[in-house]
């Protein structure tokens, strides 16, 4: 059993540890969720815990703060490399802003109450889509600038409130935890947030992310119709890929779309070929029966063996 700390003595911990506001912006590391600094780092010698020793749920789904969602790294690196534990300070480009003029807090959760919504992401303009990403990870983020009184520090002043969204309508945002209670009295303006915690930067490279169409980009402005700001996840790092280099050459492929419909995070970013064609391949009648599938002798291939890249190399 781990043990449990005081919020003073915590919220104290988090600045020495943090460098920065008590409550880090935008992170699932934190009390609203049960989790504490000394969950993660045991000792004041800078060691941490692995995250896969809570990142061990690779179902989806009924996370807890000791069964997270688990990945696959990328390329042999570490969590840390893409992400920030703590806080996604270069995610701030807002998807929804409104204002709540009170909350009521549940046994597990907190309510908002909504005042006034202004969609900046058309993609986002349906409440019922703020549970759920666009990916089985982490979903949106409801943060509130300035919204929380810490009554550690001499004198007491405001720092940020963060959660993530569990449901929501056209008149109510209810997020997880109750961290809010009644300490949360500052600001009554919120925004919604992507709650990836990518960090600024990868490999020494800046990132900007600012949604899953970001993760690579091409905005045609370079040397023959290169990328000429190369700063995309799935950019900065490649210098051999076929696709999506860092001189901001090769930016044709897919562009503006979401990498991880095809490059899923859970398989290390590795392309699926099963994402759109199933194991075995099944005929697509949309794409006028093109797809593999339609001869059993092929079927009877792909149930034996599996392995796309046996026969479709270039694909891979």
């Amino acid at each position: 059993m781990k043990k449990k700390y005081t919020l003073s003595g915590l919220m104290i911990l988090a600045g020495l540890l943090l460098g920065r506001s008590a409550v880090a912006a935008q992170s699932p590391h934190w009390l609203e969720n049960n989790i504490y600094c000394l969950d993660c780092h045991v000792d004041h010698q800078g060691t941490t815990v692995a995250c896969t020793d809570c990142h061990d749920n690779d179902t989806g789904g009924n996370y807890s703060k000791l069964d997270a969602p688990a990945v696959q790294s990328h390329a042999g690196f570490s969590c840390v490399t893409c992400h920030d534990p703590h806080t996604s300070s270069q995610c701030t480009l807002p998807l929804v802003t409104g204002s709540f003029s009170g909350y009521q807090v549940g046994a597990q959760t907190t309510t908002f109450s909504i005042d006034s919504l202004a969609i900046v992401d058309p993609a986002w303009s349906d409440p019922a889509r703020w549970s759920a990403k666009s990916g089985p990870e982490r979903g949106l983020i409801f943060t509130v600038a300035l919204g929380l009184l810490d009554n550690t520090r001499t004198p007491p002043e405001y720092v940020d409130f963060s959660s993530e969204v569990v449901a929501a309508d056209a008149g109510s945002i209810t997020v997880n935890g109750t961290h809010a209670g009644s300490a949360l009295n500052g600001s009554s303006e919120f925004s919604l947030i992507f709650g990836q915690l990518i960090a600024s930067e990868i490999i020494g490279q800046p990132v900007v992310f600012s949604g899953p169409a970001t993760f690579a980009a091409n905005d045609g402005l370079g040397p023959d119709g290169n990328d000429s700001t190369p700063d995309g996840v799935c950019q900065v790092c490649h210098t051999q890929t076929k696709y999506w280099r860092n001189d901001g050459s090769l930016g044709s492929h897919n562009n503006g779309q979401d990498c991880t419909i095809c490059h899923e995070h859970q398989s290390g970013f590795n392309a699926n070929c099963n994402s759109c064609h199933g194991n075995p391949p099944v005929v697509d009648t949309a794409q006028g029966g093109g797809r593999p599938g339609g001869c059993p002798g092929c079927n009877r291939f792909h149930n034996s063996r599996g392995s796309c890249p046996a026969c479709h190399r270039g694909w891979v």
